[in-house]
């Protein structure tokens, strides 16, 4: 009918860990696809750079999140999400259009409460405004394809 199904590696979830995940793909045979957010695995303490290259036949499109070694949100490239190396591969393995969807979450906003229990975001960069930081996140993914 058209429709493409996909699981992001949420936290909490049975895919919160790029070996769960990649059983889940496995399981479905290939009718359910993946969404990956590296963000999630490093803000789940899984090491996130397992993520692309076990996932990476599964993934439809990748979400853009980062979070340091204590697990508070960070902007991209600045935790241990790997971002920089993922988008390598990326670039590496993949011809034609990639779909990156901008999801730092580095403030709290509405309708995040439905999404996660919020005792378990932290932030360690402020910002004034929603604006400047998806400004932020924004100019740091730029910063990093650019080098690719």
């Amino acid at each position: 009918r058209g429709f493409i199904l996909c699981h992001e590696n949420e936290k909490d979830i049975f895919g919160c860990s790029p070996e769960r995940e990649l059983e889940l793909m496995e399981h479905f045979g290939g009718r359910l696809k993946a969404v990956l957010d590296p963000g999630n695995f490093a803000f789940c303490f899984e090491d996130a750079s397992k993520g692309y290259p076990l996932l990476k036949d599964y993934i439809h499109y990748f979400h853009i999140k980062d979070a340091d070694e204590s697990g508070a949100i960070v902007p991209p490239g600045k935790g241990v999400a790997c971002l920089y190396e993922t988008l390598k591969a990326i670039n590496e393995d993949r011809k034609g259009k990639v779909i990156l969807t901008m999801e730092p979450h580095l403030m709290n906003f509405t309708g995040l409460s439905s999404l996660s229990k919020l005792d378990d975001i932290h932030h360690v960069y402020s910002f004034e405004t929603p604006f400047e930081a998806f400004k932020v996140a924004t100019e740091a993914v730029r910063e990093m394809v650019s080098k690719l």
